[in-house]
């Protein structure tokens, strides 16, 4: 069950502090994964073929009695720092940043094998190291401040907006000078599930106290939630990512949650972030799809806001696509648009029905948009070409596409 699927947003950010660590990074997210099967393997192998620089998880880490290292580290143990298991060396530098799950608790030793298999948040890695816990933390990677809570009830320091875990929060949301400002957790604040659903005690005031965007799992399930949740007309994110392979959730026919942009549970999945001093977008991949995945959605936010009003948000595209030229037949200029999903390196060439080059239109790296370009019927010289029938390609990325249109003097 899905809506909206390949439904590409993007809104504008208003004010944003210095810039103190790299220009950009790369990560990935997701939740409700660690329980060693061909689902794991699937959205890790998906991981993998990104190169993420690190990764971030949603919680749920470990299920059931399986050691917590043939449920984890047999997929990623590549990122994982001090790392002490039984599949390869890790990470020389720690690249694996979990939250806690209810399950971290109850499966696979408790909480105790939680943290004795980790070190969070590693030597070497950024951090305010204000928390003085491995259950909550923060660090720093490129133009993103992390903050990784513990949304369960066992968790001393509290679980609810007015508790210890979240003063700290607030506190070091407002001292940071980071240009995005991330919090994550296992328990969702806002899900449409039908079978957890909203987690009323984690609904804590995170866009007041500046946050950029919330990660939770939990429900296996995707979905996108936007909420203004101060009332001033500006909007968050909530994501919901819980399909790292343990198994899949239902959404109710309706009464979705307010706010929910996407929602989908066909198949299991993972989100890929990437954040530059530009911009940060958001993207949910699911496994289908052969080795790349298939892309369900995407979102996002340019660095020179703090939030728009809904009704300044502009919807960009969720797919590569190719439309005919225009006008088509034509005589001394035709147009040619296309739309691009995420940053690409372009190649629009135009062929004789021979199959011989006539002129390259685009050969370039482009940003995620909508795009035209306009052939003048010349060819490489600025020769003007004969009347007929030509071939006009598109390529980004792995997509390819090819159009007729028919020149007339």
């Amino acid at each position: 069950m899905f809506n909206n699927i390949f439904c590409f947003s993007i809104i504008t950010l208003l004010s944003v502090s210095a810039i103190s660590q790299s220009d950009s990074v790369r990560f990935a997210v997701f939740g409700d994964y660690g329980v060693n099967n061909s689902n794991e393997q699937s959205v890790a192998d998906l991981v993998k073929s990104w190169s993420p620089d690190f990764i971030i998880t949603a919680g749920d880490n470990s299920y059931g009695s399986t050691a917590i290292d043939d449920n984890v580290g047999k997929y990623f143990s590549d990122y994982i720092g001090n790392y002490t298991g039984s599949y390869g060396s890790g990470s020389p530098t720690n690249q694996f940043f979990p939250s806690i799950g209810n399950h971290g608790y109850s499966d696979g030793g408790g909480i105790s094998a939680y943290l004795s298999y980790f070190t969070l948040p590693g030597a070497g890695v950024a951090s305010s190291n204000t928390s003085g816990k491995e259950h909550y933390y923060d660090f720093v990677q490129g133009p993103v401040h992390f903050f990784a809570l513990n949304s369960n009830s066992q968790e001393s320091d509290g679980n609810n907006s007015s508790s210890t875990q979240a003063n700290w929060l607030q506190t070091q949301l407002s001292a940071s000078t980071a240009m995005y400002k991330i919090v994550y957790m296992h328990h969702p604040p806002y899900s449409s599930s039908s079978n957890h659903g909203s987690q009323t005690v984690m609904q804590w005031p995170f866009e007041d106290w500046g946050a950029t965007a919330i990660f939770a799992g939990h429900d296996h399930t995707y979905e996108r939630i936007l909420r203004d949740d101060n009332g001033d007309s500006k909007i968050v994110p909530y994501f919901v990512t819980g399909l790292g392979g343990r198994s899949r959730y239902g959404f109710p026919s309706s009464d979705f949650v307010s706010g929910s942009q996407v929602r989908y549970n066909d198949n299991f999945g993972t989100m890929l972030v990437d954040a530059t001093i530009e911009y940060i977008i958001f993207k949910f991949y699911s496994i289908a799809g052969g080795a790349f995945g298939t892309l369900i959605d995407s979102f996002k936010i340019n660095r020179t806001s703090v939030g728009v009003n809904d009704d300044e948000v502009i919807i960009l595209p969720g797919a590569f696509s190719l439309r005919q030229n225009y006008p088509n037949p034509f005589n001394l200029m035709t147009t040619i648009e296309y739309n691009l999903p995420t940053k690409s390196h372009v190649e629009i060439r135009i062929y004789n029905m021979l199959g011989q080059k006539v002129r390259t239109l685009i050969d370039e790296t482009k940003s995620v948009g909508k795009y035209n370009t306009t052939w003048d019927g010349t060819n490489v010289f600025g020769v003007p070409v004969a009347s007929g029938v030509y071939l006009y390609r598109f390529q980004a990325e792995d997509h390819i596409e090819t159009k007729k249109m028919l020149l007339l003097k």
